[in-house]
């Protein structure tokens, strides 16, 4: 099938911040779903779990601090940046899932995973359906238990095919359904291999900009979401991207509570 661009769902920048001065007021996840600090506990917080990130890079000033859980990072769309975050999207999605911050920044919902990072959307947002099918593999290759997947276009063999090679291999894909309200949704969100995710806001109701199509599967909250961003920044953001993360963060919870009790790990 002809190569073709895929693209991050249209994102919603609500706020920029240079400074978080505690790491609880990063998160609403942390004050609007009761006790987090109690199940980050009781589930293990990650531990042991894998997960592959599959976005715009990873900020260089973050990893030193709230992205220090990135195990692994490589570029798989030729930016003269290497894997590094121009965009700011990448790094606020992957803080979303794994932030382990000294007091000083984030917490992210399963700070204690290990994440590997995949630039698969180059510095303007963009990427071929080629090296987003290698980065996924890439992500295979790292044994991620899990894979997120914040972006969206038309259908593609390429990358349906590496989906269906890693649900194949026992591995989860979450991946964004786009900001189209009624008006459709996006692959690889639609696939049968993936589960699509749409966006709801701290109310637990639909966004009016989430794509609400039949094939999805599980809600995640995506509006006024509060993560890393480019250049040490910090951002809130809005959209099924920002839902998606939360969402495989819930799942990586899930996995390291059964690895801490023992428990054999699901298979797709």
């Amino acid at each position: 099938m002809k190569e073709q661009d895929y693209r991050l769902p249209p994102v919603i920048v609500t706020e920029i911040l240079s400074h978080m001065p505690l790491a609880e007021q990063a998160g609403e996840q942390l004050t609007l779903r009761g006790d987090w600090q109690k199940l980050k506990e009781i589930t293990g917080d990650g531990a042991g779990i894998r997960i592959g990130i599959g976005d715009t890079g990873v900020d260089k000033q973050h990893l030193q601090g709230d992205l220090k859980r990135v195990k692994l990072a490589k570029d798989f769309t030729g930016s003269r940046y290497g894997y590094y975050d121009q965009h700011s999207h990448g790094s606020h999605c992957t803080g979303v899932i794994g932030a382990s911050s000294d007091g000083n920044g984030m917490i992210g919902i399963a700070s204690s995973c290990d994440m590997f990072h995949a630039k698969i959307l180059g510095d303007s947002g963009s990427g071929s359906t080629t090296g987003i099918a290698q980065g996924i593999r890439w992500m295979c290759d790292q044994d991620c238990h899990i894979i997120s997947l914040s972006l969206g276009g038309g259908y593609s063999d390429d990358i349906e095919g590496a989906c269906r090679e890693a649900v194949q291999e026992g591995r989860i894909i979450v991946a964004a359904m786009g900001n189209e309200g009624t008006r459709g949704d996006g692959h690889p969100g639609n696939s049968r291999y993936t589960f699509g995710i749409v966006a709801v806001d701290w109310q637990k109701k639909l966004a009016p900009f989430s794509s609400r199509s039949k094939m999805a599967k599980y809600s995640g909250y995506g509006v006024n979401v509060l993560s890393c961003g480019s250049g040490g920044r910090y951002m809130r953001m809005s959209g099924t991207s920002m839902a998606t993360p939360d969402q495989a963060g819930i799942m990586v919870l899930y996995l390291s509570y059964r690895l801490k009790n023992s428990l054999p790990l699901p298979k797709t």
